[in-house]
């Protein structure tokens, strides 16, 4: 881009070139190019743009041309308007004969000299060798210098291809090609997110500025609309945007494979909706959002908990403050949070022997929660006695009758026993009642990998135990697969096959 500006800026100060013609594929940035160095010396020169797009002859082209010139009239020094309309080559047809008025008008204050930029030449009917023969005309006016921008592999066909290239020579005295002015524009345009749409562009091979534009007018779009998404979330919204915008303007198929896209983002469906109409009812990306937000929360809780498991189970560090910190901070955490988790931080705090704040507790028993009577009673255990237990009784507490009575009519009671609880010695009757059917879907569930990491123990002292002969049989069901007996042999290890061995199954 530097070495575009010099050659560019070169052109406009020397006196005997008049014409200059930049060139380079569509959305290359001819015209983003030749723009930004006119407006970079605009305090030396004025600067008119007629398009050629759509125009059918020299007519349409005078006619155009001279509106333009029309509409920046308010110049410096006094130079009278009409001479710059007859100077334009055929305009003077449509000039009265009788035009004293405009004899007197003066351009006021012109002391700029003015440059005429044609862009989309090659989207025009006008024959290409009368275009440059008017071009040629305009060559002979001191009056102006002329910029073009063309892309010379869209000129309409091999003829005019030809023509040109016989009468560039004539015509033409410089040439610049624009190669990718990509880089440049996305700096100036989007400074904020320039590093990131930068690479984005340059791993999937866009040069294309109006498709980039388009693209990142899509993204702004999304993006302003959202305010909950984490960081990663948002970092694929801007990439199926960008994806997304890509394929429907440049109708290519293949970018996905590339740079990470996410096949199965939620809001991806209603990108392609909007791209379709460029409409699209705010209330639904709301929705889609929060949608993301209850998956954004669980994953945030997982990976919690996760870290304060690894700082207490697999360190011997002096770390007790930071997991006292971590643990807190993720029980008075606002929003869902899964009854094993806060039932296994709220155990370790009770074994480190830290007091439980009264705020945490009414964080997580209130009005608007339901738990399972497990987990409740697994944390009336913890608590004790005393007004938080109090409190807790009242608000959830079911008489061991009716408590019984429920958890067999609640498919997650094996949940909120085995996962809630630690000591599994006085619910061994409650879990008689969950047949082999039921434990191998419990297991086919992924549950045991919890809990085999935190109440292995416990397990095989339930599983060697009368009250274990459903769960046995359901191991034994399992260890006729052998990808299940090899899972099951890396939690059991050889305990597996004597703890079945011993029971005769």
């Amino acid at each position: 881009m530097e070495l575009f500006d010099k050659s560019f800026d070169n052109f406009l100060d020397k006196e005997n070139e008049k014409v200059l013609l930049v060139k380079g594929d569509w959305g290359a940035g001819k015209t983003y190019s030749i723009m930004r160095g006119l407006d970079r010396n605009k305090s030396q020169y004025k600067f008119i743009t007629v398009s050629l797009f759509g125009l059918q002859s020299l007519d349409d082209l005078s006619v155009a041309f001279s509106n333009e010139v029309l509409k920046g009239l308010l110049l410096k020094n006094g130079v009278h308007v009409l001479n710059f309309l007859t100077a334009i080559p055929y305009v003077s047809k449509f000039i009265p004969r009788k035009i004293p008025s405009l004899e007197k008008i003066q351009i006021k204050n012109f002391s700029k000299e003015l440059v005429v930029f044609f862009d989309d030449i090659e989207r025009t009917s006008i024959n290409i060798k009368d275009f440059l023969g008017y071009i040629e005309q305009m060559k002979s006016s001191s009056l102006y210098k002329v910029v073009l921008a063309l892309n010379e592999d869209k000129l309409s066909d091999s003829d005019s291809e030809a023509v040109f290239s016989r009468m560039r020579e004539k015509v033409v005295d410089k040439e610049i090609k624009v190669f990718n002015a990509v880089d440049s524009f996305i700096s100036e345009k989007y400074p904020e997110e320039s590093g990131f749409l930068i690479d984005f562009f340059s791993r999937v091979e866009v040069g294309n500025l109006r498709v980039i534009r388009k693209a990142v007018d899509v993204m702004s779009f999304f993006c302003g609309h959202i305010s909950l998404l984490n960081d990663d979330n948002m970092k694929r919204l801007k990439l199926s945007c960008l994806f997304l915008s890509v394929e429907f303007y440049m109708e290519i198929d293949d970018l996905r494979t590339v740079y990470g896209f996410d096949r199965n983002f939620l809001f991806n469906p209603l990108i392609s909706m909007y791209l379709d109409s460029q409409i699209l009812d705010l209330n639904i990306i709301k929705n889609k959002e929060l949608a993301i937000v209850e998956v954004q929360e669980k994953e945030g809780n997982n990976k919690q908990v996760e870290e304060i498991v690894c700082l207490f189970e697999d360190s011997f560090k002096c770390n007790e403050g930071d997991i006292i910190q971590k643990s807190k901070s993720f029980l008075t955490k606002a929003g869902y949070k899964e009854e094993y988790q806060v039932s296994y931080v709220f155990n370790l705090l009770h074994k480190l022997k830290v007091p439980i704040d009264d705020n945490i507790v009414h964080g997580i028993f209130n009005k608007d929660t339901n738990y399972t009577n497990g987990f409740v009673e697994n944390i009336l255990t913890i608590l004790g006695s005393g007004e938080l237990y109090d409190y807790v009784s009242k608000m959830y507490y079911l008489p061991p009758q009716q408590q019984q009575q429920q958890d067999c009519d609640d498919e997650g009671a094996i949940d909120s026993i085995l996962l809630s609880n630690f000591n599994l010695n006085i619910y061994k009757q409650e879990l008689m009642v969950y047949s082999c059917n039921d434990w191998v879907k419990f297991i086919e569930n992924d549950k045991l990998n919890f809990l085999f990491k935190y109440k292995k123990n416990e397990i095989i002292e339930y599983i060697s135990s009368k009250e274990g002969d459903n769960l046995r049989a359901a191991l034994s069901l399992l260890m006729s697969s052998n990808l299940q007996s090899e899972r099951l042999k890396i939690r059991f290890g050889n305990d597996i096959d004597d703890l079945l061995k011993v029971k005769g199954v």
